[in-house]
């Protein structure tokens, strides 16, 4: 059973992903695969993926509030041993970080839905200076320790972290044991977006958009597709949905 917070979009959330499935989930999973959600909420996609017998699932969410939430919900599975939950912020690779902080919840966002005045899924480890300090966990470190050392693979990688999918993605040395990936992605820069992109500090881009993220999974032998999202006044939005494929 799920809990909804009034005034959220929790509900949207989870209507998303079981009813709409957004990330394209298949109908079964084999009870020997792996899967890692990055920015897991309140458990929907994670519960979801067990539900269609995932073996294991490794969950990591940012925000105190939100993972104190998955952790009741996901409460049997992570005592069944399937589902192994943390909190902290998944970043990049190549650097040593021990907390970042997190925004919190963003108000008054971009929706046509009366009632809803908070995005409960919308806060980032980005920029900020200030605020709730989170654990870092390094992706790669994380992905080492799902894999076993790299003797297994991650079946699906689940990235919906409000723009740590660049400093994740653009410093993994890890992407080659991944089959799968599905995600929200955040532009930073470009058309759509008037974010500064060198406050992200990754040398040798200057912008993040879903060019640059299908240039950097091509590189790494994936598939890539996406689907670009619309503002409430049908204008295009600086994220989507983008879904890429290890080629065998």
């Amino acid at each position: 059973m799920f809990h909804f917070r009034p005034g959220t979009n929790d509900g949207l959330i989870y209507r998303g992903i079981y009813e709409q499935n957004e990330y394209h989930l298949p109908p079964s999973f084999a009870r020997t695969d792996l899967i890692v959600d990055v920015g897991a909420h309140i458990g929907f996609f994670t519960s979801l993926a067990v539900e269609r017998g995932a073996g294991t699932v490794y969950a990591v969410e940012a925000n105190a509030e939100n993972y104190l939430m998955a952790k009741q919900h996901l409460e049997q599975f992570i005592q069944q041993g399937r589902v192994l939950l943390q909190q902290g912020a998944v970043w990049r690779s190549d650097e040593k970080r021990a907390m970042l902080h997190h925004s919190g919840y963003k108000c008054g966002f971009d929706h046509p839905h009366p009632g809803i005045e908070v995005n409960t899924g919308a806060g980032n480890v980005l920029f900020g200076q200030t605020g709730e300090e989170v654990p870092v966990i390094p992706f790669d470190a994380l992905v080492w320790e799902a894999t076993q050392q790299g003797t297994r693979r991650v079946r699906c990688l689940k990235l919906d972290c409000e723009g740590s999918e660049w400093p994740i993605l653009c410093t993994s040395q890890t992407l080659h044991l991944i089959d799968e990936i599905k995600g929200e992605y955040h532009e930073i820069g470009g058309a759509y977006d008037s974010l500064n992109p060198l406050l992200l500090s990754l040398p040798g881009y200057k912008q993040f958009t879903v060019v640059e993220l299908e240039k950097i999974l091509c590189e790494h032998h994936f598939t890539f597709s996406h689907t670009r999202a619309t503002r409430n006044d049908g204008s295009p939005a600086p994220r989507g949905m983008f879904f890429a494929t290890k080629v065998a």
